[in-house]
């Protein structure tokens, strides 16, 4: 049984993905989350994959989390009361449907599947989180059995709070949905979306937050351009940032070069990567970043940040097309950029390695190791 705290939509490729392999594996599944439309319990089955997986929707219209987060807490409380289950797996330790899968488990055992890997106290707004942390956090170590940490900088962080049984298992993609296709056939795509296109085509896919820091990626192009590079990024996702981002373009001049898109759906997804040469990414700090994986996967040259997931995913292999530059460093970029466009056959072996690393995390693959470590503290 799969727990979330948030709105399934949020964590879906996620939660839908293992669950789905862990069904095919033969294994009962049942994912619990949060729906804020509508009160009380709704109960469906979702196909995902080729495979039906129960969801539980835990309602709650409210506007306040502290009631949505009640709303789930009594939902999961009643439901573990009447049913027995052999693994509970929650999302995050400092949540409420995790304090509660720990008060009424019974025989199941627990385990967190932990992608954060900091907690800042320092706002008045996070004081609860703090003294969730100090009041149940004692209790939750005592009654985990098990932390699935997304990243090495994630189980760190756990044992440093106390937590004994911490294994990472990075996060998948589905080889099925995440494939290249021909160039010429994503370059067709993106225009049909009003993209501008040039000789060396960036893309970049996700949220405009501060966070992501979108703005290096404007600022390394603009660098980029004055070098004489014929360069133009896509830009795919909706967020506060985009009026800045929008602007930022216009004060640097390079805003017809730059491409604001919605957002496209997974499907369709592979089509926009294959259309462009690199894939770049420059986040401050990232739990993981699905998108690294999905452009690797499409056999894509990736320019990031050296975020823990990117350091994870290129552990242990002699050969990878992820190169790192500063946080913020948008002249590093530039330059990178200006490098990879001038070396096709650069950008053609690095793809094909990121194939490769993206090929060894499949969601199959990683499923599997989940299970077995499942089976291993159910012994």
């Amino acid at each position: 049984m799969i727990a979330s705290e948030a709105d399934l939509k949020y964590y879906a490729s996620q939660h839908l993905n293992i669950a789905a392999q862990l069904k095919r594996q033969g294994d009962e599944v049942k994912i619990f989350t949060l729906n804020r439309k509508g009160n009380g319990y709704r109960e469906e089955s979702l196909l995902h994959n080729g495979v039906s997986i129960p969801i539980r929707f835990l309602q709650s219209s409210s506007t306040t989390l502290e009631r949505a987060n009640f709303t789930i807490m009594q939902g999961l409380s009643n439901h573990l009361r009447s049913t027995r289950w052999d693994i509970i797996q929650c999302s995050e330790d400092i949540q409420p449907s995790t304090l509660q899968a720990s008060l009424f488990k019974g025989t199941a055992r627990l385990v967190i599947f932990q992608g954060i890997n900091h907690y800042s106290y320092n706002t008045i707004k996070n004081l609860p989180m703090k003294a969730f942390d100090l009041t149940a956090g004692p209790w939750l170590r005592h009654r985990t059995d098990l932390v699935i940490a997304k990243t090495k900088e994630a189980e760190r962080f756990m044992r440093s709070k106390g937590y004994q049984k911490v294994l990472t298992i990075p996060m998948g993609v589905d080889l099925d949905l995440f494939h290249p296709y021909p160039r010429e056939e994503g370059q067709a795509f993106l225009r049909e979306r009003g993209a501008a296109l040039e000789e060396f085509t960036l893309i970049y896919v996700g949220n405009l937050i501060q966070r992501r820091d979108v703005a290096t990626l404007l600022r390394g192009l603009k660098v980029a351009r004055a070098q004489g590079l014929k360069a133009a990024l896509t830009i795919i996702g909706k967020g506060p940032e985009e009026a800045y981002l929008r602007a930022l373009a216009s004060e640097l001049g390079i805003s017809k070069t730059v491409s604001f898109l919605e957002t496209i759906p997974n499907a369709e997804l592979a089509l926009a990567y294959s259309g462009a040469d690199a894939f770049v990414f420059s986040p401050l700090h990232e739990i993981f970043g699905m998108v690294i994986l999905e452009a690797t996967a499409c056999q894509l040259p990736v320019l990031s940040t050296p975020v823990p997931a990117i350091l994870d995913l290129i552990e242990g292999y002699r050969e990878h097309g992820i190169k790192t530059f500063p946080f913020g460093d948008h002249l590093a970029l530039g330059n990178f950029l200006v490098e990879l466009a001038h070396n096709p056959e650069w950008r053609l072996k690095m793809g094909k390695a990121n194939r490769h690393i993206a090929e060894q995390h499949s969601w199959s693959v990683v499923a599997s190791r989940i299970r077995n470590a499942y089976q291993r503290i159910l012994q």
